[in-house]
């Protein structure tokens, strides 16, 4: 009844069935940052933009974002294992549906939104939040109280990845 998630690695208590409703451990759903951060540097190299036009090396594409291909390497991996990328031989990465979402100029584009659920700006309205639910008063930041939604595309401060997703349609960074 105690067995370790993922297979007995991790240390981490499977604590049985009664854990698991709603598809999955307590454990997995705590990575779910872990998930949306990488698609978001994913998104942020253009990563599905350079596969457009046919599979590519990790190495080329290190090349061509300018980044560390060691890395790069690693991240393309940990997507490719969620079916966001796929692998082939030679560390060859292409283009599965799920990547054609964060192309840069695709109808509904899911590119801005995943740049702006990672951005420091959408992150500090949940900084509070364990403040929030102690004392049920409104979060101290201006942009979480009433009808701070309806202000938010007009916030100079809002980064514009956030008004691109707000409005649907891709932008220029």
């Amino acid at each position: 009844a105690n067995a370790r998630a993922g297979g007995g690695g991790g240390g981490v208590p499977d604590g049985g069935e009664g854990r698991r409703r709603g598809g999955g451990t307590v454990a997995g759903r705590l990575g779910g940052g872990e998930v949306g951060r990488r698609v978001s540097v994913a998104a942020e190299l253009g990563i599905a933009d350079l596969l457009c036009d046919g599979p590519r090396t990790a190495d080329a594409l290190a090349a061509m974002t300018e980044t560390h291909p060691a890395s790069l390497y690693r991240l393309l991996r940990a997507l490719a294992s969620l079916e966001i990328f796929a692998e082939g031989a030679g560390r060859v990465f292409e283009q599965t549906p799920l990547s054609e979402t964060l192309r840069r100029e695709v109808a509904g584009s899911l590119r801005d939104l995943a740049l702006f659920q990672n951005d420091d700006w959408y992150w500090q309205i949940y900084r509070d939040l364990p403040r929030t639910v102690r004392t049920g008063g409104p979060p101290p930041h201006p942009r979480c109280g009433p009808g701070a939604v309806e202000q938010l595309p007009a916030a100079p401060e809002a980064p514009p990845p956030f008004r691109a997703a707000l409005h649907g349609g891709p932008h220029d960074h």
